[in-house]
């Protein structure tokens, strides 16, 4: 609900709007969520004993850059490619063929 009003009434970018929903889950999670996901992570083996310790006591604003950094890492060399691929379309004069094939 937030993402939505902050995108279609305050006109915020949808980036922006991620980011902020991001922390505000952040802020509003509880210790004891907190403490529960460490103990899964620890118990699956993702997660350090220190680091499961430290991970409760982080400020939101350093999980939240944490998790981004992460998701970024995972997902970053799909958007390079696929921008060098758009790239590509646009010179070629392809992308007006496939925007006029898909959009019909």
């Amino acid at each position: 609900m937030v993402v939505l009003v902050a995108i279609l009434v305050f006109r915020l970018h949808a980036f922006l709007t991620l980011l902020l929903a991001g922390l505000l889950v952040a802020s509003l999670s509880s210790h004891t969520n907190l403490d529960r996901y460490a103990q899964s992570q620890l118990d699956a083996g993702k997660m350090t004993a220190n680091a499961a310790e430290s991970f409760t006591f982080q400020s939101p604003q350093s999980r939240l850059a944490t998790a981004f950094g992460e998701t970024a890492g995972k997902i970053g060399i799909l958007i390079a490619l696929a921008s060098i691929i758009g790239q590509c379309l646009l010179e070629s004069g392809r992308r007006r063929e496939l925007s006029i094939r898909f959009s019909a």
